[in-house]
């Protein structure tokens, strides 16, 4: 029996940036966001900003898997402690399918409405097209009938 043929993957550098979402005080928003039909995504980074971090809670979830990424919502500062000006690693790199939808679950406990912008740093992996042998060696053929 043969084995199939593993796709070669190209690795292109990408992020993922829904628009700012107002969020008013002591109040929940989901925001979701739709990895494209091109090509799949590996998650590596998050960035957030907001006016305060000190508030925020998140949970994220993705269809792909259909599971939360932590067991309860977590607080953005503490665990993320980035303020725009670095990034946050994830502690492994998460694969999201194409057409996956991931939400970020956000709560806003502070006193005053915030908008809260959130980065998704990763990688699309597009498929890279493969020659077959027979028309490689073609290829190689009519470069030499040229010389």
């Amino acid at each position: 029996m043969a084995k199939p043929r593993q796709k070669r993957m190209q690795k292109r550098f990408y992020a993922y940036n829904p628009p700012g979402t107002a969020v008013a005080a002591a109040t929940t928003q989901v925001i979701p966001l739709t990895i494209d039909q091109d090509a799949d995504f590996m998650a590596m980074y998050l960035t957030f900003t907001a006016t305060t971090l000190a508030n925020w809670t998140l949970q994220i979830e993705d269809t792909d898997s259909s599971r939360t990424w932590f067991r309860n919502p977590i607080p953005i500062l503490g665990h993320f402690d980035n303020t725009a000006r670095e990034n946050y690693m994830l502690p492994a790199a998460r694969y999201l399918g194409r057409q996956t939808v991931v939400t970020f679950t956000v709560t806003n406990a502070g006193g005053a409405p915030d908008t809260i912008f959130i980065v998704m740093h990763g990688y699309k992996l597009v498929p890279v097209k493969t020659v077959s042998s027979a028309a490689l060696r073609a290829i190689q053929r009519r470069k030499l009938a040229r010389r």
